[in-house]
């Protein structure tokens, strides 16, 4: 019998998330509007250094300008993060999502190599620190996270904390050894 599940899960702005998307606001309307003043003053200064220079570097400060604004949005935009889980018969891979637009595999673990699963506790991170690697890859809901540890081939021992909704749970039950279920 095949199994596949696959969860889309958003995660809720932290405060230094937001306050990281404040910063890069605020520097990039500062470079855009130093561009703009050098847009604007330009063209009194340089008329006595010829046409050539005014023609030249008015455009290029209002082109820059604009080209600033557009960066600023695209680095604000990369904060929006979203993690998708999609469980293949025995793969159980975690992706990163990036503002709706960029995808990036973070790690697929054989439900066959997993060591351990359950609700997750503080003290799972103070129990064992032999990790190789840890993922954060929930969406800090309500709803309590879980951890799964696994031996990966590119990672070595791999902590996941993850949240994932009944179908998937489910699915990952049906598909890891029964002894590492907690």
């Amino acid at each position: 019998m095949d199994i596949y599940t696959e969860q889309l899960v958003k995660t809720k702005k932290r405060g230094i998330t937001v306050l990281l998307q404040i910063l890069i606001w605020l520097v990039g309307i500062a470079v855009s509007g130093a561009l703009l003043i050098l847009y604007t003053i330009s063209g009194g200064l340089l008329e006595k250094q010829g046409v050539f220079l005014m023609i030249f570097l008015q455009p290029l400060s209002m082109i820059a300008s604009v080209i600033c604004l557009y960066f600023t949005w695209f680095l604000s935009s990369l904060c929006n993060i979203e993690y998708e889980y999609i469980h293949t018969n025995k793969d159980f891979d975690i992706d990163k999502i990036f503002s709706k637009r960029r995808r990036r595999r973070l790690i697929t673990v054989n439900c066959d190599n997993v060591e351990s699963m359950g609700v997750f506790t503080p003290e799972i991170l103070q129990k064992t620190t032999a990790y190789d690697k840890k993922l954060f890859c929930h969406g800090y809901s309500d709803s309590s996270p879980y951890y799964l540890i696994a031996r990966t081939v590119n990672h070595g021992r791999v902590l996941i904390i993850f949240s994932p909704d009944e179908q998937t749970l489910e699915g990952l039950k049906k598909s890891v050894p029964k002894t590492v279920l907690k």
